[in-house]
């Protein structure tokens, strides 16, 4: 008898809106979850997908009725739930009294979940949701039929966003969520990249046993994606005064402190930088 499977996906944004790039990697998800349905069935067998964000409310940024219906559109032709988690939208959400109350819920919903699947994964994605690993390791309970694993996919720590004067207690939240990943033989860490996962290890402990592959990627059958026409290209390029005939060292974020832009520049040689820059 096949075993019954199915993902818990936690995010804060893509689910109802769309604007930043945790957001972006839900679409990426949902858009291949839409479109390569059968590819996916034949290379990992059947499983279930469920969706949990942020209840919407004051503190959802660009909410889009239309947006959520999509996507429970599509988790509802792979046998899920958009499951939305309600949390105090007088308290600042990016703080550590949200947070906590959305891993708490999100551990609700899991265990909830979990007496109808033999497995669950839970992906909890960033630091709101990254108590979950905690809350479920303390809450799990032995002799239950259904295995709960919980994956934790970091992209940025307080140690790197905020520097040089991290918030001590936003350390101290990612600090006890790695823990459980070393306490935890059902708790992994998702290595997203060489550089986040050494940062993990040296800062924060994590053993490299604990790190699986969960690396972004792109949908690049998606209809949004489709490469820009050269010419195009060409004419966007000098509109914006980006030189042509220079190699470019390009990315994609805002210019805060948080995206670590003014590390690049200052890693640029300076020979290297124009004077449009």
């Amino acid at each position: 008898m096949t075993a019954s499977r199915a993902i818990l996906y936690c995010t804060v944004n893509g689910v109802c809106n769309n604007t930043n790039g945790l957001g972006r990697q839900t679409k990426t998800l949902l858009s291949a979850l839409a479109r390569h349905r059968e590819e996916l069935i034949r290379s990992v067998g059947s499983f279930d997908v469920h969706l949990v964000c942020p209840q919407p409310g004051p503190d959802t940024w660009s909410f889009d009725p239309a947006d959520l219906a999509t996507s429970q559109r599509i988790v509802a032709s792979w046998g899920g739930l958009v499951h939305t988690l309600p949390y105090d939208t007088r308290v600042p959400f990016w703080s550590l009294l949200t947070w906590r109350a959305l891993s708490h819920a999100g551990a609700r919903c899991a265990v909830e979940l979990a007496g109808g699947y033999d497995e669950l994964l839970v992906i909890a994605v960033d630091t709101p949701f990254a108590g979950l690993g905690e809350v479920l390791a303390r809450r799990k309970r032995s002799g239950t039929r259904c295995s709960v694993r919980v994956l934790l996919a970091f992209y940025s720590t307080a140690l790197i966003v905020e520097r040089p004067n991290p918030n001590p207690a936003r350390v101290a939240w990612e600090r006890r969520a790695i823990g459980s990943a070393n306490e935890c033989a059902d708790v992994w860490v998702g290595d997203v990249g060489r550089f986040l996962s050494s940062h993990l290890r040296s800062e924060f402990g994590l053993r490299s046993e604990w790190l699986v592959p969960f690396t972004s990627s792109l949908d690049l059958a998606s209809p949004d994606l489709h490469p820009m026409p050269v010419r195009m290209a060409r004419q966007v390029a000098t509109r914006w005064q980006v030189p042509l005939d220079r190699p470019l060292v390009v990315t994609i974020g805002r210019t805060d402190p948080t995206k670590g832009i003014d590390l690049l520049i200052h890693a640029v040689p300076g020979d290297a930088i124009g004077a449009g820059a």
